[in-house]
């Protein structure tokens, strides 16, 4: 009998994401499954509950919301792929997923997550602060999308006024969400 846990990874866009993370409103979500059992992985391995704006929750399906399915014996792995277009607000994606044999992931995976479709540059910080010899600019882009990304341009002024330091951080360093960028 097969009791081993299968295992569950969940990305937005290629990256893993936190609790409260900013995403892109157009994500490619892979949702992936792996077990070492010999039974084949299936559709029904997998419960996906979708909220929207703290609206009711809903289970997400194959055949309306762009729901892509796939799964491989060798090794015995399934994946979702989902795109959706998502609104301003709030969203919360909460999966269980299990084998064919029944055993259960280790954790039920639920994170809740917000999306900005206007552009907007928020939380702009730098840590530590104060610095010596070094520090990170920390900030949070919203409204990214990648065929419309612009650079971003830092400036830094002495206490007096004085510019002390320009450069610019190439759009294809950026993401969705929190970015930080090293100055020494």
């Amino acid at each position: 009998r097969d009791s081993i846990r299968p295992i569950l990874s969940v990305t937005f866009d290629g990256q893993d994401i936190i609790e409260n993370d900013v995403i892109s409103a157009k994500p490619e979500v892979v949702i992936s499954l792996e077990d070492n059992g010999p039974m084949p992985l299936t559709e029904n391995s997998f419960t996906l509950i979708y909220t929207e704006n703290t609206k009711v929750p809903r289970q997400l399906n194959s055949a309306s919301d762009n729901l892509v399915f796939s799964s491989t014996l060798n090794p015995n792995s399934a994946t979702y792929i989902w795109n959706p277009n998502l609104v301003d607000g709030r969203h919360k994606l909460d999966i269980l997923a299990k084998d064919s044999s029944g055993n259960y992931t280790d954790t039920t995976y639920s994170k809740t997550f917000y999306v900005y479709n206007q552009a907007g540059l928020e939380k702009v910080y730098n840590f530590p602060n104060p610095f010596k010899d070094d520090t990170y600019f920390t900030f949070e882009l919203r409204g990214y999308e990648e065929e419309n990304a612009e650079n971003v341009q830092i400036k830094v002024f002495t206490v007096a006024g004085r510019l002390i330091k320009d450069f610019t951080v190439q759009a294809s360093e950026l993401q969705p969400g929190f970015n930080r960028v090293y100055w020494d």
